[in-house]
C-alpha cells in the first residue's frame, strides 16, 4: 500500500536504492567502510556474488587462489566458470600469502573468521596480502564472513577500508538474519561495480522488489540493529558454553581448538591420521551432528570437525559435547 507504482517496474540492476542507502549507512557505522551507493551492488547470496565477479572481471582459464581449507562454494563457482583454481594453505595467522600462485588474477579470502579453520588473519599478514595485490595486480575478494559476531578484542578493520581499489568486499544477510532472505551485497570501486552491474542486468536483471522493500523497512525502523544486539548476546552465551564444555570434557586436551574469537563455529582439529568420517557417522548415530573438515579441503590433509552452535541451545551444546567426548576419547 505504501509503494509507488513505479517500484513494480523493472528495477535498478544495482538493487533498490533505499536499501543500498541503508547498507551504506550500516557499513559506515559498523565496519568503517565509507562508500557511495553506486559502489554497492545487491545480489542473491555469496555464490551469486562470486559467480558474477567471475563472469565480469575474469576470463576462461584465469588462475584464482583460494584458501585451503576454505569456502567450498567459492572454488566450486570458480571451477564452474572454467577458472584454474589453486589452493593456498592456511596457518594460525590466516592465508599463507607467499603460497599465492604468481599468475593469480584473483585471491579469495575470509580474513575476519577463516571459513572452516576459524582463525583471524593477523595484521602483518593482511598488509602482506594488500601489498602483494598492488604489486602483482590481482583482485582480492574479501568475504567478511562472521565479522558481525566477535567475542574478544576490538572489531577488526576490513581489507577494503585499507585498499578499496583492489578489493571487492562481500557481505550477506544470511548469517545476520536468515539464509532464506537471499540478499547480499558486493562493495567495490565505482568502475568495478559498474562492470558487475552491466553483467547483472544482462543475466539476472534485478532482485525481487518485495524482499528488498521489507529489508529496507526492517533496517530503517531500527529492528535490524535491535535484532543484531539480541543475537550477539545469544551467540556469545552459546560460544562460551561450547568452549567451556570442550575444555571440561577433555576434548581440548586431546584435540586442537581454534576459531574461538569470532563467528558461529569452532574447529576441533585432529591429527592427519584420524578417521574423521568414521567419527562423524558414529556421532550422527548418537544424535550429534558435527561436520568433517574434509569437504572444506582441496589439497589439504588436515582433519577435524567444524562445530556449529548457531541453532543449538546451551543445554543441548553441553550435552552434545560431553556425548561426543564419550564417543571419541
Amino acid at each position: 500500500s505504501e509503494m509507488d507504482l513505479s517500484s513494480w517496474a523493472y528495477g535498478n540492476c544495482y538493487g533498490y536504492t533505499p536499501l543500498r542507502e541503508q547498507i551504506q549507512r550500516y557499513l559506515s557505522l559498523e565496519r568503517g567502510i565509507h562508500v557511495q551507493t553506486n559502489q554497492i551492488l545487491l545480489t542473491s547470496g555469496a555464490q551469486h556474488s562470486i559467480d558474477l565477479i567471475a563472469q565480469s572481471l575474469l576470463a576462461d582459464g584465469d588462475t584464482v587462489s583460494v584458501e585451503d581449507p576454505g569456502f567450498p562454494a567459492a572454488w566450486m563457482a570458480m571451477k564452474y566458470r572454467r577458472m584454474n583454481v589453486v589452493p593456498v594453505p592456511v596457518d594460525e595467522y590466516g592465508l599463507v600469502v607467499e603460497h599465492i600462485h604468481p599468475q593469480s588474477k584473483l585471491v579469495f579470502a575470509t580474513p575476519s573468521h577463516q571459513c572452516a579453520v576459524g582463525v583471524v588473519m593477523s595484521e602483518p599478514r593482511r598488509q602482506q596480502l594488500l601489498h602483494k595485490a598492488v604489486q602483482e595486480r590481482f583482485w582480492i575478494i574479501e568475504d567478511d564472513y562472521d565479522s558481525e559476531f566477535r567475542y574478544r578484542g576490538e572489531p577488526l578493520p576490513t581489507l577494503f577500508s585499507q585498499a578499496s581499489n583492489n578489493t571487492l568486499y562481500l557481505m550477506s544477510f544470511s548469517k545476520m538474519i536468515a539464509p532464506g532472505i537471499r540478499i547480499s551485497a558486493i562493495v567495490g570501486s565505482v568502475e568495478a561495480i559498474a562492470q558487475l552491474a552491466k553483467v547483472q542486468e544482462l543475466t539476472y536483471r534485478h532482485l525481487p522488489i518485495m524482499d528488498q522493500l521489507t529489508l529496507t523497512h526492517f533496517i530503517k525502523n531500527g529492528h535490524f540493529m535491535r535484532h543484531m544486539r539480541r543475537v550477539r548476546n545469544v551467540y556469545r552465551r552459546r560460544h562460551e558454553v561450547m568452549a567451556k564444555a570442550i575444555m571440561a570434557s577433555g576434548l581440548g586436551e586431546r584435540f586442537t581448538l581454534s576459531g574461538v574469537e569470532t563467528g558461529l563455529h569452532m574447529l576441533l582439529e585432529a591429527e592427519e591420521t584420524f578417521d574423521e568420517e568414521a567419527v562423524t557417522k558414529l556421532a550422527l548415530q548418537h544424535g550429534i551432528r558435527v561436520y568433517p573438515l574434509g569437504p572444506y579441503c582441496l589439497d589439504s590433509k588436515r582433519k577435524g570437525w567444524v562445530l556449529g552452535f548457531a541453532k543449538v541451545n546451551e543445554a543441548a551444546i553441553e550435552q552434545g559435547i560431553h556425548r561426543l567426548a564419550e564417543l571419541i576419547l
